[in-house]
């Protein structure tokens, strides 16, 4: 369902923005479609597991994703990284993806990316846009209030 014909059965109409809104040929956006996406079966909670062989071994995808968050938050343990199962998890997740011959794809840190590319993990999503944003804007509001007004007043103080 994630590919056009003849390769699979997405449903078509070619009126998103991969399609330029109707304006690329049918038969070269189905083409380019079914050639350059690239789809990711994510896991992120505990019962897959238990069938990963199985799901790894399904065709036309590229991708096996591992979710530590989401992870951590099924299994009870909201946000502890480090918590045993999720760490047997992660390592399961990357050895299946390599078994059959699928790319290893999970959320990492500057501080585990060589842990994780050494579990075999080559796609390490680090940071997020939110973030960045927020701290940008943390800093540029902490300038501004460090910076004194023409009376030598902060912008800020209230004063």
């Amino acid at each position: 369902m994630t590919r056009f014909h003849p390769v699979g059965r997405r449903p078509l109409d070619g009126g998103n923005a991969d399609g330029r809104y109707c304006q690329v040929p049918q038969d070269e956006y189905l083409e380019h479609s079914n050639n350059e996406k690239f789809i990711i079966l994510q896991i992120e909670d505990p019962e897959p597991l238990d069938e990963l062989d199985e799901i790894a071994q399904v065709k036309g995808y590229d991708m096996l994703f591992f979710g530590p968050g989401d992870f951590s938050h099924s299994i009870g343990d909201p946000g502890n990284f480090s918590n045993p199962r999720l760490t047997e998890a992660r390592k399961m997740i990357a050895e299946t993806a390599l078994k059959y011959g699928k790319f290893a794809g999970t959320v990492g840190s500057l501080s585990n990316v060589n842990e994780l590319m050494g579990m075999g993990y080559s796609f390490i999503n680090i940071g997020a846009d939110v973030i960045f944003l927020a701290e940008g804007y943390k800093k540029i509001i902490s300038t501004l209030h460090a910076m004194p007004s023409p009376k030598n007043k902060s912008i800020y103080s209230g004063e």
